[in-house]
């Protein structure tokens, strides 16, 4: 994946933004469930002012995986303020919870899911 992503960013290097684009697409499809993909797709859209777009897909994976640590990338695509803070409170959320689960799961002497 690594490969494939830095592959697309020489591409889009070269001003050869439709060939890079085709590429993370093409990747995305046939690698649906590739967080680096979805995250490269979205750092993509982000860089030529597609910001919008760029949101929708990091709430997506947000939403779809809250424990990748790449999701909060979306803090950086936020512009207003009180987006920001929103954000971050949900994180802050979020943590706390995984927290209580790994507690509750050292004091139930059972095996850790995390």
């Amino acid at each position: 994946m690594n490969l494939a992503i830095r592959h697309s960013r020489l591409l889009e290097q070269l001003n050869r933004v439709d060939e890079s684009a085709g590429l993370l697409n093409a990747y995305a499809r046939a690698f649906p469930d590739s967080l680096a993909i979805t995250i490269a797709q979205a750092q993509w859209l982000d860089r030529h002012r597609q910001r919008h777009e760029a949101r929708d897909v990091m709430r997506a994976l947000w939403n779809a995986t809250r424990q990748h640590r790449g999701a909060p990338d979306l803090q950086t695509m936020l512009d207003e303020p009180a987006e920001r803070y929103a954000n971050m409170h949900e994180l802050l959320a979020t943590a706390a919870a995984l927290r209580r689960t790994c507690s509750a799961s050292v004091a139930t002497s059972l095996p850790p899911s995390c």
